[in-house]
């Protein structure tokens, strides 16, 4: 049984899941959806943002290159 410690707090320069894949726990302290939308607008124009139904903790966004 996988036991999730809700304690721990993401290192964004250590990914532990996704492959390797850069990704944000959003809903952690520090990572509201709010937050993490403003990160990427920096850098990118958000197309769009949803929750997977097959995966309801997922926030998923669509980004495209300014």
């Amino acid at each position: 049984v996988h036991v999730p410690n809700y304690f721990r707090r993401p290192d964004p320069n250590r990914p532990l899941f996704c492959a390797g894949q850069h990704y944000w726990e959003v809903g952690r302290p520090g990572y509201s959806r709010r937050k993490v939308a403003e990160r990427l607008r920096r850098h990118f124009d958000i197309r769009a943002m949803y929750r997977n139904p097959d995966w309801l903790p997922s926030i998923n966004f669509v980004l495209s290159a300014r």
